[in-house]
Parts: C-alpha cells; structure tokens; sequence
C-alpha cells in the first residue's frame, strides 16, 4: 500500500496500514500520481515532482512492489498524469506534447494521439468499455481519442 503527497514523498505500507515507512527517493519531492495495478505483476508507477518548483516531473517505475523504484524516460518532456487500461499491461501517460502508450510495462513507448503534440495533457481516462482514451489539457481542451481501435488523431469536443 503506497501514500504519497507534498512535501513528504511517497510513503509505503507491507502491514495494511498499521506503520508507513518513507521511500528515501522522493524526499524533497511531492508525489503527483501513483499507478499500481490489482493484479500480481508487482509493477507499480510513481510521477514525482521536485518541491524546488523546478518543473521537473519524473515518471519512475518499480518491478518488484516498490521495493526500488527507478526513473524511466517515456519521450515527454514532463510528465503529468498516467493511467492503465482495462488490461493493465497497456500504460497511457500525458504531458507536455501529448500521449504515449506502452504495451510492455514501460520499456518501450510510442506516441498516440496525432495532433495532441503542442498540448499540454493534464488529465487521460481510459473507458474499457469504448475502448477510448480522454484527455483533459492545461489549455483548457478535451479530446478523445479511439485506442482500441487504432484511429489516434484526437480531436477536441465541447
């Protein structure tokens, strides 16, 4: 069990609860987002921002429950917000310039979303049933993009 917020990093639990222990990587930094799977593949994500107001937003990924976390490039300059699909092995992450995907729990990434790329993605949604991806932007768009599908051009909708 993970917790994480400002000015503290990111805390985490093997006992339900009843004690928090601090993952020394993030001190000095406030936990943006936290992305860990219901299922037993022990991957979990963290987007971790500098309290230095620095802009650096870092997306890390840990491969055995938390135990080490290491930071991953995904091709965004700063990461924002991050969200699995219904599968839990496909990763969408929005930032500056866009959204990429990974199928492979973050080894590799691949741009989505053509004409998401001079925006600011702040906030992605991934509706299993529809199989599309919404996207919430800083300059105050949305977009919606068919994933499942393979169409990726996003256009922007009231």
């Amino acid at each position: 069990m993970y917790a994480g917020g400002g000015g503290g990093g990111l805390y985490r639990s093997t006992d339900g609860g009843a004690s928090w222990a601090q993952v020394n990587l993030f001190v000095g930094s406030y936990v943006r987002q936290m992305l860990v799977g219901s299922d037993s593949s022990d991957a979990a994500f963290v987007i971790a921002s500098s309290l230095n107001g620095d802009g650096s937003d870092t997306l890390y990924r840990s491969t055995d429950g938390g135990e080490s976390l290491a930071a991953i490039g995904c091709g965004l300059d700063r990461v924002l917000c991050i969200t699995y699909a219904s599968d839990q092995k496909t990763i969408y992450v929005g930032g500056h310039s866009g959204v990429v995907r990974s199928t492979d729990a973050g080894s590799s990434w691949q741009s989505v979303g053509q004409g998401l790329d001079s925006v600011n993605v702040t906030c992605i949604i991934h509706d299993s049933a529809s199989g599309t991806l919404y996207c919430g932007t800083a300059e105050g768009g949305a977009y919606r993009l068919d994933v499942a599908g393979g169409v990726h051009i996003a256009p922007e909708f009231p």
